[in-house]
């Protein structure tokens, strides 16, 4: 069965006075995020889309939008551009329902008699704010995004299994930070421990070494330096005596000596 197509040209419309820009262009950021776009079908009318879609705002406010949201304060509805807006708007209440359109209040203003039928609410957050809009266009048939917390992830069997061999514990046993820091502890005192072994060793090693050569030094026979010696040191050829080399009949004498 070939569905029939749909007669709107966009999901949501938005009337709001001209101080009130700021607000509007991020409602429609907000908005955009939150509805597909699937051509014709736009998510958003702006007012770039007038020229560019050739969509006249007195016909999108009247028919061609799923959902008109009218951003009411005491200005809107006395400017030359809102009472264009009001007018399309109130031929849309006649024909499709106060349903279809939605009022955000930002100020305490009394939204007029024709108005006060259509839901409404106070601004609040933008987001909150987009939300209740596009509940809006789900109740009036159009196709929403679903969002990060609505969506309901589920795992396969097999890859909670892969999961489970992985983990080498029950899925449904949490790990929690205190029992990754249990067995962090006992393995950062032994990694202390085996480091302090390791400087003690070292430190033994090197008081061995040298005690070693310190014994190695005093078992030494003892040796007279040169200034000891009886002649002068073999340099360039001349011989070299210690008191070892001298004769036992040696006389010190200076007349000894030879010249």
């Amino acid at each position: 069965m070939i569905s029939k197509p749909s007669s709107f040209a966009f999901d949501v419309a938005v009337s709001s006075v001209e101080h009130d820009a700021r607000l509007l262009r991020e409602l429609e950021r907000q908005l955009t995020l939150r509805l597909p776009s699937a051509p014709p079908l736009r998510p958003v009318w702006t007012t770039a889309a007038t020229e560019l879609l050739d969509a006249p705002r007195p016909g999108v406010f009247g028919k061609t939008a799923r959902v008109v949201v009218v951003l009411h304060q005491h200005l809107w509805g006395k400017d030359a551009t809102t009472k264009d807006d009001a007018e399309a708007i109130k031929r849309r209440i006649t024909a499709k329902g106060p349903e279809s359109v939605r009022v955000v209040l930002l100020d305490r203003t009394t939204p007029p008699t024709w108005l006060r039928k259509s839901p409404s609410r106070a601004l609040g957050a933008p987001d909150q704010c987009a939300d209740w809009i596009v509940s809006a266009v789900a109740d009036l048939g159009g196709v929403t995004r679903q969002t990060a917390s609505d969506a309901v992830v589920e795992i396969p069997v097999a890859d909670q299994r892969s999961l489970q061999q992985r983990l080498c514990q029950p899925l449904e046993q949490s790990i929690f930070a205190n029992d990754v820091f249990r067995l962090l502890v006992p393995l950062q005192q032994l990694v202390h421990e085996i480091g302090l072994d390791f400087v003690h060793a070292f430190s033994l090693s090197i008081a061995e070494e040298r005690l070693h050569k310190k014994s190695y030094t005093l078992g030494r026979p003892e040796r007279y330096s040169e200034k000891d010696s009886l002649c002068p040191a073999q340099n360039g050829g001349r011989d070299e005596y210690t008191h070892q080399d001298v004769p036992p009949n040696f006389s010190f004498a200076r007349d000894s000596i030879p010249k």
